[in-house]
């Protein structure tokens, strides 16, 4: 983030009132996770930090089409890791 490049305060002051920069930007966040459950309304969104903040943080500056894929079940290896692949790149593929 550069204040007045990438993001700027729209009163010109410091007010957090942000206006982003980025404008037509898409963003992909492409993340990995050990176990599954972690969108809204999963047993474990309440652990998902990193793609709101990612989602907010690239927000100020203006970037809001934002798409996340997430390769999941890392902690559990073989098959369950292995068909977790196999729906990643299907993901990835439609892109």
């Amino acid at each position: 983030m550069r204040i007045n490049e990438t993001w700027r305060f729209r009163s010109g002051k410091p007010d957090g009132d942000y206006e982003g920069l980025l404008e037509n930007g898409k963003m992909f966040i492409l993340s990995s996770r050990g176990d599954t459950g972690y969108e809204k309304n999963e047993k474990n969104q309440h652990m998902n930090f990193q793609t709101t903040y990612l989602k907010f943080a690239f927000g100020i500056m203006g970037i809001v089409d934002v798409s996340v894929m997430s390769l999941d079940n890392e902690e559990y290896g073989g098959e369950i890791f292995g068909n977790s692949k196999k729906e990643i790149y299907r993901k990835m593929a439609q892109v």
